[in-house]
């Protein structure tokens, strides 16, 4: 009974006779293509939600339309018809953003695809290294904001993640002595940012 979220990908027969197996639902972004029903659909003048079967399986295709680009976006799912509603399918489609935003803090902000290390004994000490840092800062930003975990309303705030992550890194030392005061700086920078 979960619900999965998935970015712009090929829909395939095979995903979703697999959700519709395990009983849970899913919501995808569709790229144009994907499947002949999809397209007609995404080139159709209709902004009315429909059924169609794809591989035996019901599901419902929706239409959005991006406020600021103007761009349609035609999303596949099998979530009950009392669902679709635009407002509720945009507040789902952007829990998601989350793993963007998680995925460009470890590709963009630690590096991680830069290796200092050739063994693979230096390679996974990186890894867990950078992981620890990251779920340590993330950890400290859940404790202290509270608007960060509501991800449905329409605008909400976080702290700057890189902010955070480069005043552990430079203050380590003092947070694995556990100095006093150190956690308090760092609760005070994660508010003020």
């Amino acid at each position: 009974h979960s619900l999965a979220l998935y970015d712009r990908l090929y829909i395939s027969e095979k995903m979703i006779a697999a959700h519709c197996r395990a009983g849970n639902f899913f919501l995808m972004r569709a790229k144009r293509g994907s499947f002949k029903l999809v397209e007609a659909y995404y080139q159709s003048h209709s902004q009315k939600p429909i059924t169609v079967i794809i591989a035996g399986i019901t599901v419902r295709l929706f239409k959005a339309i991006n406020p600021r680009t103007g761009k349609k976006d035609v999303f596949v799912t099998n979530l009950p018809w009392r669902w679709l509603s635009k407002g509720l399918i945009q507040r789902l489609y952007r829990c998601r953003w989350e793993c963007e935003t998680s995925f460009k803090d470890v590709v963009d902000t630690m590096k991680m695809e830069q290796w200092h290390s050739k063994s693979l004994n230096g390679i996974l000490q990186e890894l867990y290294a950078t992981f620890w840092l990251k779920n340590f800062a993330r950890i400290q930003i859940a404790k202290k904001s509270k608007k960060y975990k509501i991800t449905m309303c329409d605008q909400y705030q976080k702290p700057n993640f890189k902010l955070v992550l480069n005043w552990i890194t430079t203050k380590l030392k003092k947070l694995l002595n556990r100095s006093i005061g150190t956690l308090r700086e760092l609760r005070k920078l994660i508010k003020l940012s």
